[in-house]
């Protein structure tokens, strides 16, 4: 069997899933081929990624950026004849842009079966106007759709997808390989920590997202208590409590959620961030808002929970987190269990179970 995926650009988090797709398949004769818009996204820290040795076969197509600079646009048409050449038996579409819609043109007339990806949510992405339009005949046409999690799963059934063409494959990463990288900085804590300036229980806030919410419930919980703020270049709150360190390198992160007593994750859109993905593999619990697309069951390790928006409700679920005793190799592993399922090796089972049935169907 072989696959093609058609996405944007490299990532550190995709790599291991395209790695383990390619073996999967590579073991019973099959293929699994990246064809990428572009080499990079100026919107992101990690613009110069290249997919790693060992890593499933890649093809680059020449994309054209948008004239600000800001973001990639896909508007290339060369991106069919590259997907042509890999001689798919389904292709994997990842998200909406302009190359989609040229590539599911081809499968339709080729009779090659394909599945779009889906992040979007019903928050994130409203089911009216010309967009709606658009994207109706592209799901219609497709053999099925390939969910992140169940508020991506609720867009599509909107969306006129029915149930059973939906799969809900997650929005995984290497948990173990994560784990492992934070239990190693575990050694050196006390010493960011001091770095920081924190001689308190540190909440972390990743993103900033809505981290006005997560001031406010820190100053409920009292002086015991830090928000060390990453990801917001640029940006300080200057408050007493907040520690904000702005853009960092993707290879501190395990270091600063090792440092961490909980991370807060309030936000009031997201659709299933990787940091609560990291968070959760280093055993940090995390308190979240019910708006960030992930799976509610994942919350369900020590001292992790799902709030409402609200002050007080946010702080007794971070002064509850804050006490969980993290140190213990146990309960790290008590609060990373309930992602598992949603790993890579559950994502790769997930999306060749759901080709293999287009195919045979």
């Amino acid at each position: 069997m072989r696959v093609t995926l058609v996405t944007n650009t490299p990532t550190p988090y995709r790599a291991p899933l395209y790695t383990e797709l390619n073996r999967r398949l590579s073991e019973g004769g099959g293929t699994f081929t990246v064809v990428y818009g572009a080499r990079a996204d100026a919107r992101h820290q990690w613009s110069d990624v290249e997919p790693p040795t060992g890593s499933a076969p890649s093809v680059f197509v020449n994309a054209s950026p948008l004239l600000d600079g800001s973001r990639v646009a896909y508007l290339n048409p060369r991106v069919v004849p590259a997907v042509i050449r890999t001689r798919p038996d389904a292709v994997i579409l990842g998200g909406y842009a302009p190359w989609t819609y040229y590539v599911a043109a081809w499968c339709r007339l080729s009779r090659t079966p394909y599945f779009v990806w889906s992040a979007e949510t019903l928050d994130s992405e409203p089911v009216i106007g010309e967009r709606r339009r658009r994207r109706r005949p592209l799901l219609r046409g497709a053999a099925g759709a390939l969910a992140y999690g169940p508020a991506a799963a609720a867009y599509l059934a909107e969306m006129g997808v029915p149930p059973s063409a939906v799969t809900v494959v997650g929005n995984g990463i290497d948990i173990d390989a994560f784990a492992l990288r934070a239990d190693k900085a575990r050694g050196q804590r006390d010493e960011l920590r001091q770095r920081l300036g924190v001689e308190s229980a540190l909440i972390l806030s990743v993103g900033g997202k809505n981290v006005e919410l997560v001031v406010a419930a820190a100053e409920l919980i009292g002086e015991n208590v830090s928000v060390v703020v990453v990801g917001t270049p640029g940006r300080d709150l200057h408050h007493p409590l907040v520690v904000s360190l702005g853009r960092r390198d993707s290879q501190e992160m395990p270091s600063l959620y090792a440092a961490a007593d909980c991370v807060a994750h309030p936000t009031r859109l997201d659709r299933w961030p990787h940091a609560i993905n990291e968070a959760l593999s280093a055993g940090v619990p995390v308190v979240a808002s019910r708006n960030t697309g992930v799976p509610d069951e994942i919350f369900a390790g020590p001292g992790s929970g799902l709030v409402d928006g609200t002050p007080t409700a946010l702080a007794h679920a971070i002064d509850l987190a804050i006490h969980v005793d993290s140190s213990s190799p146990k309960i790290r592993e008590e609060i990373r269990a309930p992602l598992r399922p949603w790993g890579i090796d559950g994502m790769t089972e997930r999306i060749l179970a759901a080709v293999e049935r287009a195919i045979a169907g």
